[in-house]
């Protein structure tokens, strides 16, 4: 992740999505990698790619409140609203 972060220092956004992948391949209940890419690929307006990590995340990891989290954001920029909703009323229980 380490990379991923020096390649936003640099401004290359796609250069940390491409070492953000790599380290949640390598290690794929690493939540932390998998937010990052999750905003990452929001902030790049990519948000099919972006439901896709956090569903993944949430597959890897269902008790993590960020999975769910990303998940919901993921869902909302999709304009998945009601399934976005669905995750944080149930998250919250």
């Amino acid at each position: 992740m380490a990379m991923a972060d020096i390649a936003l220092e640099k401004g290359d956004r796609e250069g940390a999505v491409r070492w953000l992948d790599k380290a949640v391949a390598a290690a794929p209940q690493a939540v932390g990698a998998q937010e990052k890419l999750v905003d990452l690929r929001l902030a790049l307006g990519q948000p099919k790619e972006a439901l896709t990590v956090a569903t993944r995340m949430v597959d890897n990891s269902p008790e993590s409140a960020i999975a769910v989290e990303s998940l919901a954001r993921a869902e909302l920029a999709k304009d998945k609203r009601a399934t976005a909703g669905k995750h944080i009323r149930d998250d919250a229980h």
